[in-house]
């Protein structure tokens, strides 16, 4: 009996079983490391895109800005309106 247990022969089911095991585990993680790549370069590409929908926003605020400023300019010119109601010390 106490051969028997002391016996290091590992039965060839058992080895087979491990291999499968390292293989699946490998697999897993290579699996969450592709999807973590994945995710990453999603999130990145949210952020260009959206980093791009404010720039767009600055630019029609700018165009819309120009626009008035130009429309004060052209009845300042017309005398519709007196450059001392226009606001000389503005932001812009």
């Amino acid at each position: 009996m106490r051969a028997a247990i002391d016996e290091k022969f590992i039965p060839l089911s058992i080895k087979n079983l491990r291999l499968v095991a390292n293989i699946v585990w490998i697999l897993i993680l290579l699996l969450a490391i592709v999807y973590y790549v994945i995710q990453f370069t999603l999130f990145s590409n949210i952020q260009e895109y959206l980093q791009i929908i404010i720039n767009s926003e600055k630019r029609v605020n700018d165009i819309m800005n120009m626009n008035l400023k130009l429309n004060d300019i052209m009845l300042l010119n017309e005398g519709y309106l007196n450059s001392a109601n226009y606001p000389v010390n503005s932001k812009d």
